[in-house]
């Protein structure tokens, strides 16, 4: 699966998760006793911390496409290798 798709379809996840959770918590009264700015800190902070995390994800997926072994692995240099024929 393509990188791009599979960034497209974790945001899309997790703003739906992230809807969800809001209108259940809505529904159940739980937003009640909290002033206007405190639904809005929520809110944001929800959002900015789900959007965090999903873009952290996206980019260990995306350094996990086996080029570290390049690095680690490097091919001998020339002045290492053992001396040809005789």
């Amino acid at each position: 699966m393509p990188l791009a798709r599979l960034l497209k379809l974790e945001v899309a996840i997790a703003a739906v998760a992230i809807l969800l959770l809001f209108v259940l918590t809505w529904a159940f009264g739980f937003f009640d006793d909290m002033s206007a700015n405190g639904v809005i800190a929520l809110i944001l902070g929800v959002v900015l911390s789900t959007a965090l995390g999903v873009g952290l994800m996206a980019l260990v997926f995306a350094s996990n496409r086996g080029r570290d072994a390049a690095v680690h692995n490097p091919p001998p240099r020339e002045a290492d290798r053992p001396p040809r024929g005789g």
